[in-house]
């Protein structure tokens, strides 16, 4: 799943017009990388932006990173099935 990917699923699920959903995107992401350990955060980038983050970092999904963090990021890996 990549940034795009997220920004039409919650334009989707939330009916808001697609350039609100990207800066709702945009606002979670920017603060998850914050929050998050550095290599973690690296690996969010390397989900969302295949360009950025860590080299070598898997590609796997949001949800796989979200159920690896304590408690799922309060239940959002469930949204990302």
């Amino acid at each position: 799943m990549n940034k795009q990917d997220l920004v039409n699923l919650v334009a989707a699920k939330t009916s808001l017009p697609p350039a609100m959903a990207a800066v709702a995107v945009e606002t979670v992401i920017g603060y998850l990388q914050k929050q998050l350990p550095a290599p973690i955060a690296a690996q969010l980038s390397s989900l969302v932006d295949p360009g950025a983050g860590a080299a070598g970092a898997s590609a796997g999904n949001l949800a796989d990173l979200a159920k690896g963090l304590p408690g799922g990021l309060g239940g959002l890996g469930g949204l990302l099935k």
